[in-house]
């Protein structure tokens, strides 16, 4: 029953009706806790709802099953960069860095450490965690993140 309402939150989500998203997702949850999987996108739509502390419950929940989930590390990291929790921000896009990470969430890594650094005033290192990001997306070939990239630079005033 789980795995039906996990597929229901899904398409509740593709056709971006949160509140039909939630439930599914949190009925999934109620029948299997353990699975990270539920927990990542019940966060993501609580996210998107403005529901901060409980999406920020679920990834940290998430990440106890499962601590090496590259995209879960990633998404608590942009939660907590968007609600202004720097230090906790850095160390999730910090711990990606240090592991053996593919180089997309590696670059998506040094691009959220890079915009910390930039908002702290910490332009050097800022500079190093960018060019790293643009190095590794160029070796991807992924040119969506290398306009991110370019993007978070314009915004910047670079």
């Amino acid at each position: 029953m789980s795995k039906e309402m996990f597929a229901a939150g899904l398409s509740a989500l593709q056709h971006r009706n949160l509140t039909e998203a939630e439930l599914c997702f949190s009925k999934a949850i109620q029948e299997n806790p353990e699975n990270p999987n539920y927990r990542y996108y019940r966060a993501s739509v609580l996210r998107e709802l403005g529901k901060s502390d409980e999406a920020e419950s679920d990834l940290t929940s998430a990440l106890e099953s499962a601590p090496e989930s590259y995209p879960i590390r990633y998404a608590r990291g942009e939660l907590y960069l968007e609600i202004g929790e720097m230090e906790k921000a850095e160390a999730d896009f910090s711990r990606i860095i240090e592991c053996e990470a593919d180089g997309y969430w590696k670059a998506l890594a040094f691009l959220g450490r890079g915009v910390i650094f930039l908002e702290s005033g910490d332009i050097e290192s800022a500079i190093i965690d960018l060019s790293d990001a643009e190095d590794l997306a160029v070796k991807d070939g992924d040119k969506g993140l290398l306009a991110r990239i370019s993007s978070e630079l314009e915004r910047s005033g670079f």
